[in-house]
């Protein structure tokens, strides 16, 4: 689990460029500012990355409430992203919880 993209929608540890996993709730908070300051620094791949991974999703029947309905999400989510990546990025779980643990870098 060492791409950050997977790691986004949670808030219990870190996985470092070598695998080993951080509960960010046993991490030094200067740790998790660095760690704050690497992925805003990558914003923008990191968005291109997760759009990539949306668009491999595999999608409900097409012309059923389903579809329509996580097409619309995708598109909210998309527009959310391209927008503001470090916006976006500043409201996942992982970083909420990584500023939560260490504040704002």
């Amino acid at each position: 689990m060492n791409d950050p993209v997977d790691l986004l929608e949670q808030d219990q540890v870190w996985c470092d460029r070598e695998g080993a996993e951080h509960r960010i709730s046993d991490m030094e908070p200067r740790y998790c500012r660095n760690v704050v300051r690497f992925l805003l620094r990558q914003a923008e791949a990191i968005v291109i990355s997760a759009g990539l991974d949306m668009a491999n999703v595999r999608m409900p029947d097409v012309d059923t409430e389903a579809y329509w309905s996580v097409e619309r999400g995708m598109q909210t989510e998309m527009a959310e992203m391209t927008n503001d990546p470090v916006a976006w990025l500043l409201s996942t779980p992982l970083l909420t919880a990584l500023i939560a643990r260490g504040g704002r870098p």
